[in-house]
């Protein structure tokens, strides 16, 4: 049976296929395997809720397999399972580690008996998730299986350092053609793993849907936001540049904190009259004290130069966002699109950026401000949005409209039930 729709986005247009085409779902169970923290404020657990919010709401009944740790949410149509807990595992870290093993496995084992004994219709596995369901898939051969690929787990774990055996990352390697030559169709977030796809396994069907903003509208607590650049010292005249995200090295963080240090010295800035400020939004405790120690020996000054306000719940980052005159993407490592950037562009708010495909599929020049990956070039651009007003509008009244037009939440569910449509 055909499967489709098969897309790949060109970056700087907007992919066709945006219909809403209902299929028959009612009675239809749905295996969806999320091996996450769920639920976290973080982009994979935020997708998978997106997801399986938009698949229950078509009437598919959903089975959640998931890690014992998260938040409990009610979702109409979902029930959540999860796996055994492991003594000792109480926060599992952004992206691989070695923590992630013993529940992996715990949950291959569970796939195994739920599939033993239920029927599904279709399973669905988000990134490691599907590396073990080609070998588990063969009690049950008439179900159709999805390859959620978020990221390319042999890519994290070149990049990340935490696997440097070339024979280990081989055999990763293979377990994703594998699952990518099993699955019905591998759903992907960007052009990069869509290509990575094709590369590997020429002929593979694919379904590209972008992650979108996590609401359909921008629409923050006006109040709430005043009040947080009221704490943040965002005065008349004072430019407050927010990050928000977590704080792994790939994030550039650390470059940013050196950009940073170059900016405030600028007499570009000081000449204009600008006063300025960043503030960090996230991050572990043991993380911000890692960083706050890097600042501190560039000579960054808390609260007059940086601010560290710690993790926030999700229902206060359009808070966040509206209080900001600037927003920072300085990642330094990685392909896929992180979700946070789609968020960044509904803002309206002006969007600094490392100029590396991680953005460049979602943004381009008339949409932010792309520099170089290196500190100085950072800061560079830094100084050319602080003292640029008309610049800043532009590119953020660019950024929203681009959102509406290609990357909104309406069109993100249209597709994935147009997906899931050609699997009937």
């Amino acid at each position: 049976m055909p499967i489709g729709p098969f897309s790949t986005s060109v970056q700087g247009s907007c992919p066709e296929g945006q219909s809403e085409r209902r299929h028959r779902a009612p009675g239809c169970r749905l295996l969806f395997l999320a091996p996450q923290p769920f639920f976290e404020v973080r982009g994979t657990p935020i997708n998978v809720r997106r997801m399986v919010e938009t698949l229950a709401q078509a009437g598919y009944a959903i089975d959640l397999v998931t890690y014992p740790v998260g938040e409990d949410v009610d979702i109409p149509g979902v029930r959540i399972l999860r796996v055994p807990g492991w003594p000792g595992l109480r926060q599992i870290p952004v992206g691989p580690s070695l923590r992630k093993i013993p529940l992996d496995g715990l949950m291959a084992l569970y796939t195994f008996f739920r599939l033993l004994t239920r029927r599904y219709a279709v399973v669905h596995a988000v990134e490691e998730a599907a590396l073990f369901c080609p070998w588990l898939l063969w009690i049950r051969r008439g179900t159709r299986f999805v390859y959620d690929m978020d990221s390319s787990l042999s890519d994290q774990l070149r990049y990340s350092g935490n696997l440097k055996n070339r024979r280990l990352l081989a055999m990763v390697e293979a377990m994703e053609r594998r699952a990518v030559k099993r699955a019905d169709f591998v759903l992907t977030v960007c052009s990069a793993l869509t290509e990575w796809v094709h590369r590997e396994v020429p002929g593979a069907r694919v379904v590209q849907i972008e992650d979108t903003p996590m609401e359909e509208r921008f629409e923050p607590d006006v109040s709430e936001a005043a009040e947080l650049r009221s704490q943040w010292g965002g005065g008349t005249g004072v430019v407050l540049s927010v990050y928000t995200g977590n704080l792994e090295t790939y994030q550039g963080v650390e470059l940013m904190l050196r950009a940073l240090a170059d900016l405030m010295g600028r007499q570009q800035v000081k000449g204009a009259g600008w006063a300025h400020r960043c503030v960090v939004v996230g991050g572990s405790e043991p993380q911000i004290a890692t960083f706050r120690g890097i600042a501190q020996r560039l000579g960054l000054r808390e609260p007059d130069d940086i601010i560290w306000a710690g993790r926030m719940p999700l229902t206060r980052m359009p808070a966040c966002l509206a209080a900001a005159d600037i927003l920072l993407s300085p990642r330094t490592k990685g392909t896929n699109t992180a979700l946070k950037v789609y968020g960044y562009m509904q803002s309206g708010r002006p969007i600094l950026a490392t100029d590396l495909p991680t953005h460049r599929q979602a943004l381009d020049e008339s949409t932010a401000l792309l520099v170089p990956a290196q500190p100085r070039a950072f800061a560079t651009g830094w100084a050319r949005l602080i003292t640029d007003q008309p610049l800043r509008e532009r590119l953020g009244s660019a950024a929203a409209q681009r959102v509406e037009e290609c990357y909104s939440l309406k069109r993100f569910r249209g597709r994935l039930l147009e997906a899931y449509a050609s699997l009937d």
